[in-house]
């Protein structure tokens, strides 16, 4: 199952993400996006974009 509000308990999850920032004008800018008031797990916290890998 692929589903990120399922917890995998005793199972290895491969995951990836990205820290992503850029400088404009002298600001520098941190990319977080928010996740979804709608969410089970972990509903409307910041986190790095990423995701489970496939091997």
């Amino acid at each position: 199952m692929n589903d990120s509000e399922v917890p995998a308990v005793g199972k290895q999850v491969i995951v990836a993400c990205a820290f992503i920032h850029h400088n404009f004008d002298g600001v520098e800018k941190i990319f977080m996006p928010k996740r979804a008031a709608t969410k089970k797990f972990m509903p409307s916290v910041f986190e790095l974009p990423g995701g489970q890998l496939k091997f």
